[in-house]
């Protein structure tokens, strides 16, 4: 349903070039849930809107983005809107961005299939049907209200709606649970997963909850600096993980058992920006050598569906400790 092959894309910022994704290869089967997760910065945004063509002004890309089987990259904006309305669709973060404060609900979900040429009794009809299907009370009185009237919880099931209305074969869900305390979280997952069987559409899944991403997600791809580092199963991401950044980040969830200290990654978080030689994560790697500098970063199958963008590799994946011997409370002797 999405395929993203050897994506690179590059700011030119004030005549200064800014390397922001580098061979960035992504695929999402219709009917699965695929995540990406990474460090804020990282490029996970930026990729999914390049599914929909929502590239950067000043941006120079290569590669190929195809949605559905079409060239996302050659089409005109025409053609784009109507990727945008029919084919794939978009759940934001934070829904109180998304809505127009002084408009209506109402006037928010029916707007899109009234530009579909759909009469504005009929819009109405089908709007109230899919805040139904989201499980929004009493929706003739939602549509008459505003945003600020909402709960954030509701709001999400607003946009999760609206982002349902044309029934699109893939949906961009860019962080929609992060903004949720922890039970409405719980509910707009279980949502979104009962609203997948029902009408079969592909996800994108954006997260920085790795247990969400592991529990939600058939793959995982796990992004560094604008690098795709890993690429993992769901079922095997805590206990499988084979790039040190993995690892890492495992080792950095904090564990309310008191059984094991957090383990951070040393150093600071490598921008998008900052174009290096050779991997994007040297500096910061237990595992790292010199030769490490200069090696230019490729995933290498390690199992099945199991990829790493690591030159030590064999050495990494050889030891068991850093991924699973941590999350079960082991020691981790990476020296």
């Amino acid at each position: 349903m999405l395929s993203i092959e050897n994506f690179s894309l590059v700011l030119d910022d004030e005549a200064i070039a800014r390397p922001i994704l580098h061979d960035v290869n992504v695929t999402v089967s219709p009917g699965e849930v695929v995540g990406l997760v990474g460090e804020s910065g990282s490029g996970k945004s930026t990729t999914a809107k390049a599914a929909v063509g929502a590239i950067p002004q000043r941006a120079r890309v290569t590669g190929r983005v195809s949605v559905g089987g079409d060239d996302v990259l050659a089409m005109g904006e025409m053609s784009l809107r109507g990727l945008r309305t029919r084919s794939a669709a978009m759940i934001f973060q934070d829904p109180r961005t998304t809505l127009n404060p002084v408009r209506t609900v109402g006037d928010f979900l029916t707007e899109q299939l009234e530009q579909l040429g759909w009469s504005r009794e009929k819009a109405r009809r089908r709007t109230v049907e899919l805040l139904e299907s989201v499980h929004v009370s009493k929706p003739e009185l939602r549509m008459k209200q505003y945003p600020h009237e909402l709960s954030g919880g509701m709001l999400q099931r607003v946009v999760i709606a609206a982002a349902l209305a044309s029934e699109p074969k893939l949906i961009l869900a860019d962080e929609p649970t992060s903004a949720l305390d922890v039970s409405t979280q719980a509910e707009i997952m279980a949502l979104l997963e009962e609203l997948r069987r029902e009408h079969g559409f592909a996800v994108l899944f954006i997260t920085h909850d790795l247990h969400l991403a592991a529990a939600a997600c058939d793959r995982v791809y796990v992004m560094y600096a604008g690098h795709i580092v890993e690429e993992q199963p769901g079922r095997s991401l805590f206990t499988n993980a084979r790039h040190p950044y993995t690892r890492g980040l495992l080792g950095s969830v904090p564990d309310l058992s008191g059984d094991r200290p957090l383990m951070p990654i040393a150093g600071r978080p490598l921008m998008m920006s900052e174009a290096v030689s050779g991997c994007p994560f040297v500096d910061r790697c237990d595992w790292a050598e010199e030769a490490c500098r200069t090696w230019q970063a490729e995933l290498i199958p390690v199992a099945p569906g199991v990829e790493a963008a690591c030159r030590r590799l064999p050495a990494v994946a050889a030891d068991v400790g850093p991924s699973a011997a941590v999350w079960e409370g082991g020691t981790d002797d990476r020296s």
